[in-house]
């Protein structure tokens, strides 16, 4: 029986935890082998294979670095667990675990996006770190230990493989989804629902969306009358300023969503930075209008769907607007409220674990 090590203590945000939580469950099957998993918040338990370690994240970015260099290796030492296999789910590989094969789950586009940043506004300084020294840390890292890489679309896979040495492996694992047979309701009292699953970062583009509702009120008044935004962000004094055509709402539950998805007349996803998108897939599951920008990643996932509108000047109001009023006219005026759902390949994990059973097998031999 192997020890294996889930590392992923930054994981906070919903698409990070529904992977999280989709790896965790492929693991709970593997019964040949033990699964420590290092998460941010809870209690420690233990559940047959799989044994849960909490570590308080609360404490800083200066503490988290230091568990990534120093705390999880005590730990190992200290508890008698001897890894035989790390799975960073944190972009990075870690250092200090020589002669223990890595696997790194890479999802962080921002380091390979091409979009300029600038560290004296507060709102970028984040990105910036993200993009400049995040980067170095994820080419040393990884160069260094000789980790297996995997990413969430050919995009991501195309800019990590052109980072790496030749010899690093990188394949492609997009996220689950799992089927939902909910009805979508179409009654919105008289609501035209633009549903939004985002976080308030730069490239999630939000400001082009709201100009554009905005736009509406000359470009085309009946519409704009009955328009709801709905973003999963907190209260914003910079968005209520421009429109009050806003609802905020905060985060959202896994099941949460599902109701949002099935409740509104149509997603609305202006990012133009995505190393997957697992909103897309989730509401292209249930067959809603989706309007996106049309970029590879939105492509390759929503390529083959037919409720998927995707907007080319994905900075443009009027562009996005214009979007907005078609399908406003296929939801209610043609009566195309529902599309065929997307059937999604699910066999993702199955690889992953083929390859963590691979590598514990050469191992041994």
């Amino acid at each position: 029986m192997a020890n294996i090590i889930i590392y992923d203590i930054a994981a906070d945000s919903y698409g990070a935890l529904v992977i999280l939580n989709q790896i965790v469950g492929e693991a709970e099957h593997d019964k040949a082998n033990d699964y420590y998993i290092f998460l941010s918040s809870g209690i420690n338990k233990t559940h047959g294979n799989l044994h849960y370690i909490y570590i308080n994240k609360k404490k800083g970015l200066v503490h988290r670095i230091m568990w990534d260099s120093y705390g999880l290796k005590r730990y190992l030492k200290k508890n008698l667990i001897i890894p035989n296999l790390i799975i960073s789910m944190q972009n990075i590989a870690l250092l200090g675990f020589h002669g223990i094969p890595q696997m790194v789950y890479l999802h962080q586009s921002v380091p390979f996006s091409d979009f300029s940043l600038n560290p004296m506004k507060k709102e970028e300084r984040k990105l910036f770190f993200y993009k400049y020294v995040y980067k170095i840390m994820i080419f040393l890292t990884i160069n260094f230990t000789g980790s297996r890489v995997y990413v969430q679309t050919e995009w991501m896979k195309e800019r990590a493989v052109s980072l790496f040495r030749k010899s690093i492996k990188v394949k492609k694992i997009a996220p689950c989804i799992e089927k939902h047979e909910g009805i979508r309701n179409t009654e919105t009292n008289n609501k035209y629902i633009l549903f939004y699953p985002t976080s308030n970062f730069k490239y999630k583009n939000i400001d082009t969306i709201i100009k554009a509702i905005d736009y509406l009120k000359v470009y085309n008044p009946g519409i704009y009358e009955r328009i709801e935004l709905q973003l999963t962000i907190d209260k914003d004094l910079k968005y209520c300023a421009v429109s009050d055509k806003i609802k905020f709402i905060g985060y959202q539950s896994k099941d949460d969503m599902i109701s949002l998805y099935e409740n509104s007349s149509a997603m609305v996803f202006p990012s133009y930075l995505e190393s997957f998108g697992l909103p897309l897939i989730e509401a292209a599951s249930l067959g809603l209008p989706i309007i996106v920008s049309d970029l590879p990643y939105a492509r390759e996932i929503l390529g083959t769907y037919d409720g998927a509108k995707f907007i080319n000047d994905y900075l443009s109001k009027r562009a996005w607007a214009q979007g907005i009023t078609e399908v406003y006219t296929e939801v209610y005026k043609e009566g195309r409220n529902r599309y065929e759902p997307l059937i999604w390949n699910n066999e993702g994990w199955k690889v992953l674990f083929d390859d963590i059973h691979s590598i514990l097998n050469n191992k041994k031999g």
